[in-house]
């Protein structure tokens, strides 16, 4: 019964983060960070507003066309660059970064982790997924 009561509180928190989120539709000065942040968020709610969120990123020019697929699939690839990583997967739960190349690290079953490795131009070079 409790985990029902935490699944609960967690998806009202999750969607009331979602909810005050300021709508960067709107605000033409949103820089990149702000709408690949909100496209991170939103991967955890589904249906229109994480639609939205992709779509306006696409319209920016954040996320490619041919991307688009995967990232509604929830997928990483090769090339891929840190907002459209950020739409598939959301947030990472930790970040590393070495000059100019990041690694970024999602928990996934437990203690294995995958990382997707950036290159210098901020492009995807290699995934580790266990």
């Amino acid at each position: 019964m409790r985990i029902h009561h935490i699944a609960a509180i967690a998806a009202l928190v999750i969607l009331s983060a979602c909810a005050s989120t300021k709508p960067l539709r709107s605000d033409p000065n949103a820089t990149r960070e702000q709408i690949c942040e909100n496209v991170a968020m939103r991967k955890l709610a589904s249906g229109p507003a994480r639609e939205e969120a992709i779509e306006l990123a696409r319209e920016r020019g954040y996320v490619r066309e041919d991307a688009v697929d995967l990232i509604r699939a929830n997928k990483v690839a090769i090339g891929m660059n840190t907002c459209e990583v950020l739409a598939a997967w959301g947030t990472p739960v930790g970040t590393e970064t070495y000059g100019k190349k990041t690694t970024y690290w999602y928990r996934v079953r437990g203690r294995a982790t995958n990382t997707v490795r950036f290159d210098a131009e901020g492009r995807v070079h290699s995934i580790s997924v266990p």
